[in-house]
C-alpha cells in the first residue's frame, strides 16, 4: 500500500502541474480543436475499427463515466453488431455524440492502449495521464482501475504463458510427427525402390520365361518331326523287310528250278553214255526226244545261272539299304533321346522360373499393399 500511496502524491503533484497546463492550454480542447480531431478519426475510421477491441476500451470509458452499462451491452452484446468492426463503429458513435468529453475520453484511451493511433491522429507523444479518471474518480479510482488493469495483464500474462507452453508442446509433438512422417517417407522410398526393382526382376523373369517358352516349342517341334521321320523309317524298313522276304521266296524258287535242271543235265549224261553202247535206232530216238526238251525249254541253261546272280546283286541291295535304314533309324532315336532330354531340362527350368515368376508377383503385390496402406495412413496423419 505504501507504493501505492507514493504513486498517489507523485501523481497528485503533476495533477497539480498539470492544472496549471490545462488553465494556460485550455485551447487545446476547444470546438475547433475538437472537430478538427473527429474528422480525423473520420478519415481513418476503418483504420480505427480494424484496430481497437470495444472489450478493452469499455472499462476505461466506463471509469471516465462517458459511457453507462447500457451503452457497454449495447456495443459488446447487440445482435446488431456481430462483427469486432460494427462494435468499434458502434463506440466512435457513441463517443461523438457525447461531445468534448467523449473525444477527451477516446484520445486518453488511445493514449493508454493504442499509442502508435494517438501519435497519428494528434501529432503527440502519448503521456498516459488519465485526467478524466482523476478528474471523477480521484487518485483512490485511479488506482483501483490501474489495479485492475494490472490484473488483467497478469491474467493475460498467464494466459500467454499457457498458450506458449500448449503451442511449445503442439510444435514438439508437431516436430515428432514430422519425424515420424520423414521416416516413413524414407521406408516408402526405399521400399518403392525394392518394388521397382522386384518389378523388372518379374519382368526378365517373365521375358527369359517366354524364351524358353519359344525353345520348348522349337524342341516339341522338332521332337514331332522326329516322331515323323522315325514313323517313315518304319515304314520303310517295313517295306524292305517285306521286298526281302519276297526275294528270299524268288531265290528259292530260283533254286529249285536250278536243281531241276541240274537234275535234268544229269539224266541227259547217264542216257548219252548208254546211248553209246545201244543200236542206232535207240540212239536216234534218245536224240530226239533231246530236241523236244530242248524245243520246249530253249533257254533254261542260259536263265538257270542269271537269276540267282541277279538275286544275290539284289539281296546286297536290299540288305545295304536295310543297314542303312538301321543307321538312320539309330540316329534318329538318338536324336530323340537327346530332344527329350533337352526338353526336360527345358521343363525343369521352365517349372523353376514360374515358381520363381510366382514368388515375385507375391512380393510384389505384398509392398504394393504395403506401399497402398502406408500411403492412406500418411494422408490420414496429414
Amino acid at each position: 500500500m505504501s507504493g501505492d500511496t507514493d504513486w498517489v502524491e507523485v501523481y497528485m503533484v503533476k495533477k497539480e502541474d498539470d492544472g496549471e497546463e490545462v488553465q494556460t492550454s485550455s485551447p487545446l480542447w476547444s470546438e475547433e480543436r475538437c472537430e478538427e480531431l473527429w474528422d480525423r478519426v473520420e478519415e481513418v475510421r476503418h483504420k480505427l475499427t480494424r484496430i481497437l477491441n470495444p472489450a478493452k476500451l469499455t472499462p476505461y470509458l466506463r471509469q471516465c463515466k462517458v459511457i453507462d452499462e447500457q451503452d457497454e451491452d449495447e456495443v459488446l452484446n447487440s445482435t446488431q453488431y456481430p462483427l469486432r468492426i460494427s462494435k468499434a463503429g458502434r463506440l466512435l458513435d457513441i463517443l461523438h455524440a457525447q461531445g468534448q468529453r467523449g473525444l477527451q475520453a477516446f484520445m486518453e484511451s488511445l493514449e493508454f492502449y493504442h499509442p502508435e493511433q494517438y501519435t497519428q491522429l494528434t501529432g503527440k507523444q502519448p503521456t498516459q495521464r488519465c485526467s478524466l479518471i482523476l478528474d471523477e474518480e480521484g487518485p483512490e479510482g485511479l488506482t483501483q482501475f490501474l489495479l485492475l488493469e494490472v490484473r488483467k495483464l497478469r491474467e493475460q500474462l498467464r494466459n500467454s504463458h499457457l498458450c506458449e507452453r500448449r503451442l511449445s508442446q503442439r510444435c514438439r509433438m508437431a516436430e515428432e510427427e514430422r519425424s515420424r512422417a520423414e521416416r516413413k517417407a524414407q521406408e516408402l522410398r526405399h521400399d518403392k525402390l525394392l518394388l521397382e526393382r522386384l518389378r523388372q526382376d518379374c519382368e526378365s523373369s517373365s521375358r527369359e520365361l517366354g524364351k524358353l517358352k519359344d525353345r520348348l516349342l522349337e524342341q516339341a517341334v522338332k521332337y514331332s518331326s522326329a516322331l515323323e521321320e522315325q514313323g517313315r523309317a518304319s515304314i520303310r524298313e517295313k517295306e524292305l523287310l517285306r521286298q526281302v522276304e519276297e526275294l528270299k521266296t524268288r531265290l528259292t524258287e530260283a533254286d529249285k528250278k536250278q536243281s531241276d535242271t541240274t537234275k535234268i543235265y544229269k539224266s541227259n549224261s547217264l542216257r548219252s553214255k548208254a546211248v553209246n553202247g545201244s543200236s542206232p535206232a535207240v540212239m536216234e530216238n534218245l536224240l530226239q526226244r533231246a530236241e523236244v526238251q530242248k524245243a520246249e525249254s530253249p533257254k533254261t541253261p542260259t536263265n538257270s545261272s542269271d537269276p540267282s546272280t541277279g538275286v544275290i546283286a539284289l539281296m546286297d541291295i536290299l540288305q545295304q539299304d536295310r543297314r542303312e535304314a538301321a543307321e538312320q533309324r539309330q540316329e534318329l532315336c538318338d536324336i530323340i533321346a537327346k530332344l527329350q532330354g533337352e526338353l526336360q531340362s527345358a521343363e525343369e527350368h521352365r517349372d523353376k522360373l514360374e515358381s520363381q515368376c510366382e514368388q515375385l508377383q507375391l512380393k510384389v503385390s505384398t509392398l504394393q499393399l504395403d506401399w497402398d496402406t502406408e500411403q492412406k495412413s500418411s494422408f490420414t496423419d496429414s
